[in-house]
C-alpha cells in the first residue's frame, strides 16, 4: 500500500485515491505528513514556533495513522456506493422536462408552412397529444410515445 498523509489539509491518499477535509485530530499537530510505501514510511514535521523543522521520523508500522485510515475507507466506502433511487417527486420533476423538451423539438410540426408539406402531420399531432399529457400532469413512471418520422409531400 502506498499512503500519503497531509495534516493541514486533511488528505488521505492511498494508492493513488484521494480523499479530502477528512478528520485528523487523532494525529498530533506537529506532523505535517506521512508517506509510507510498502512496508516502511517517514512521518514529515512541521517547523516549531522557533522557525526549526525537526529531521523526519522513520516509521515502519501504521499503528498511529489507523485513525485517519479508518476516515479515508468511510469517505472511499461512501463513494463507491450505488446512489440512491431517485424519488417519486424526482422522477416526477423529470418526466415534465422530458416531456416540454420533447414537444419543443416538435414545435417545428405545427407551423402552419409545414402543414402543407408534411403529410403525416395527424401523426405528430397525437404523438404530441400524448406527449402535453405528461408536461400537464407529470407521473413518476411515463410511457413514452414513439415519436414518428416526417414524412414529406413530393
Amino acid at each position: 500500500m502506498k499512503l500519503s498523509i497531509i495534516r493541514s489539509d486533511g488528505v488521505v491518499v492511498i494508492d493513488g485515491v484521494a480523499y479530502s477535509k477528512l478528520d485528523m485530530s487523532t494525529i498530533d499537530e506537529a506532523i505535517h505528513a506521512v508517506q509510507w510505501n510498502g512496508d516502511r514510511g517517514e512521518v514529515e514535521f512541521s517547523e516549531t514556533s522557533e522557525g526549526e523543522k525537526p529531521a523526519n521520523q522513520f516509521i515502519d508500522n501504521l499503528d498511529y495513522f489507523q485513525g485517519v485510515i479508518a476516515a479515508w475507507q468511510t469517505a472511499h466506502d461512501a463513494a463507491q456506493a450505488p446512489p440512491a433511487p431517485p424519488t417519486d417527486n424526482e422522477l416526477i420533476a423529470d418526466c415534465e422536462q422530458r416531456a416540454k423538451q420533447l414537444l419543443a423539438e416538435t414545435d417545428w410540426s405545427q407551423l402552419p408552412d409545414v402543414a402543407s408539406a408534411l403529410t403525416n402531420k395527424s401523426a405528430f399531432d397525437s404523438y404530441r397529444a400524448a406527449v402535453r399529457v405528461y408536461a400537464l400532469a407529470p407521473v413518476a413512471n411515463p410511457v413514452w410515445p414513439d415519436r414518428p418520422t416526417a414524412v414529406w409531400a413530393s
